[in-house]
């Protein structure tokens, strides 16, 4: 081999960098051979080779870098970042010899070639779901490792349950258009579901296949860029699968077998999907970063947002509508992207209660917090909530006390709140039976809000779906108003914003019908350094501007805090 001062011409130098290339992918070769052998034992995390023995290298570096006339402090930062990268490759190669994907492989193996057998009789793809019950695991991480490996993923936690999913990339996305999207979307399930190959523990609640993701508030409604990837209707079959619900978690894994295909070759694809989720939820994966906000801005100024509310409540005086529900978007900038995980994890402090949702959609990620279930669907049972009238925290018990209070007694809210039960009850009444309605609200206390909540449940009276019921459902007078087209026809031409998913059906179902789903009140929808707030106010003929302003004000405080924004401003 030539030395560098060797070579007479850029064809040497060549030919001497393929040999040197040739002889480092070999050594590299050699290297990753000792680190293979490694799983013969117990893997302790450190790292190959040790640190100090790396940052020995390092004074070496820069006196070849003075004497070759070159930037030292280049050619150290670009030696520590290809032994980092080095490094980090081998660390994530020896952890996951030892925690491969942990499914039992030969029931894998065999569940995939008898749905493999299945798809050549039938002579089209077939889907086969295999189960097993799998060590704790942190919800958040695994979104968030999720959403960076591999888009679409989803997430759902709810404190009150002790319920938890997340969904890893997709097996299959069900999209549908126009308002039959509810339909389409069941239509294209249940053809799916049909001759499916699932395998599941006797007894667990929830697991095995389920869709999960969502809908937007208004098919009709004209769309903008920043709603990309976010259809009319978009539910994810995950490839892999985490639930958790009470001391007891699942994985499943959700294949969808063609009859040309090697089976072997999915099972191989979902170990390499396990392994980059491992590879990125290691506590320093991504940094919990607050990014400084350069500025927040109102899509619609103030003033002309509080002359929407006075028409609005004009409207409604001359009797073309009862209710309608106003929505807001503040828009926010930071100098860095803002970090998914932090922001869930800020939302999850203060709402424990509340439902955590995130729908992760190419760069973009959906998320928030909300207090407020649109159905429940499980063994019969309907539950629904309704949730109108809002009012502050008081910053001592007694104020909270008082504000509370005035919330029952108030003739406006309590109208706005017996609107909304009111519909409930008739569209539930074509459904169920027995139904549960208590006849006063009561108040529902929050971080920094409180609102007039009523329970409601009933026994299901036919073989309907959780779909059906969102459809029959969406959208209820706390977020579009009443008469429901009416009030839909009016926020086309008036509200001046497009919402996207904001307060629309969010949540999950399973192979048998039941799910659940609820309203995406309190959220934000996330794009690196750009995000959109959203929060929105029942405005009906009494309504004043400035109260409504306030309230959305009220409500915009919980997803400026989970940006970044101090706590202290939350009450």
């Amino acid at each position: 081999m030539k030395l560098p001062k060797e070579c007479q011409s850029l064809d040497d130098v060549r030919t001497e960098i393929d040999r040197l290339d040739s002889q480092i992918i070999a050594a590299l070769g050699s290297r990753l051979d000792y680190v293979k052998a490694a799983s013969a034992f117990k893997a302790d995390e450190k790292s190959i080779p040790a640190p100090e023995r790396v940052a020995a290298m390092i004074p070496r570096r820069r006196m070849w870098a003075v004497k070759a006339g070159l930037e030292p402090d280049f050619i150290e930062r670009i030696f520590r970042e290809l032994i980092a990268w080095f490094i980090n490759e081998q660390i994530l190669y020896y952890r996951s010899t030892a925690h491969g994907l942990p499914l039992d492989r030969g029931n894998l193996r065999r569940a995939l070639d008898a749905g493999h057998e299945r798809a050549k009789a039938a002579g089209r793809p077939m889907l086969v779901s295999v189960t097993q019950r799998i060590d704790a695991f942190d919800p958040i991480k695994v979104f968030d490792a999720a959403r960076i490996s591999a888009s679409p993923a989803f997430l759902w936690t709810q404190g009150t349950a002790n319920f938890a999913m997340v969904g890893v990339d997709a097996a299959r996305v069900f999209e549908g258009q126009g308002q039959d999207r509810f339909a389409q979307v069941l239509a294209a399930w249940r053809a799916l579901l049909d001759g499916a190959l699932i395998d599941k523990p006797a007894g667990a609640q929830n697991v095995g296949p389920m869709l999960s993701g969502g809908f937007s508030f208004d098919p009709e409604q004209t769309r903008t860029p920043r709603w990309h990837g976010f259809a009319d209707a978009s539910l994810i079959l995950p490839k892999l699968q985490l639930t958790k619900a009470m001391d007891a978690s699942y994985l499943t894994a959700n294949i969808i077998v063609e009859a040309d295909q090697q089976p072997e070759t999915e099972a191989a694809r979902l170990e390499q999907l396990w392994l980059h989720i491992l590879g990125h939820t290691e506590p320093d994966a991504e940094v919990a970063s607050t990014p400084d906000l350069l500025h927040y801005r109102n899509v619609l100024p103030p003033a002309q947002w509080e002359q929407l509310v006075r028409d609005a409540a004009a409207t409604i005086r001359g009797g073309a509508i009862q209710k309608v529900v106003l929505a807001r978007e503040v828009q926010a900038v930071g100098t860095l992207p803002f970090t998914v995980r932090h922001a869930l994890q800020r939302l999850q402090d203060i709402y424990p209660q509340a439902y955590l949702f995130a729908i992760s959609r190419g760069d973009s990620c959906f998320l928030g917090a909300t207090p407020e279930r649109l159905v429940r669907l499980h063994a019969k049972t309907v539950e629904v909530t309704a949730l109108a009238g809002t009012c502050r925290r008081g910053r001592f018990t007694r104020e909270d006390h008082l504000l509370g209070e005035q919330l029952l007694n108030s003739n406006k809210d309590r109208h706005e709140h017996a609107l909304v039960v009111d519909m409930l009850r008739n569209a539930l009444d074509a459904y169920c039976e027995n139904l549960d309605i208590p006849s006063q609200p009561v108040l529902l206390k929050l971080q920094n809000v409180q609102h007039l909540y009523t329970p409601i449940a009933g026994c299901l009276r036919s073989d309907a779906h959780v779909l059906d019921l969102v459809a029959a459902l969406h959208p209820t007078p706390a977020v579009g108003g009443l008469p429901r087209s009416a009030a839909l026809a009016y926020l086309r031409s008036h509200e001046q914003l497009d919402r996207g998913w904001f307060a629309a059906p969010v949540g999950w179902m399973d192979a048998q019908g039941q799910g659940e789903f609820a309203v995406a009140l309190r959220s934000v929808l996330m794009t690196n350094n750009e995000a959109s707030l959203f929060a929105g106010c029942g405005i009906v003929g009494d309504s004043e501007p400035e109260s409504e302003f306030a309230e959305t004000e009220l409500k915009l405080r919980a997803m400026k805090f989970a940006l970044g924004q101090d706590d202290r401003q939350m009450r």
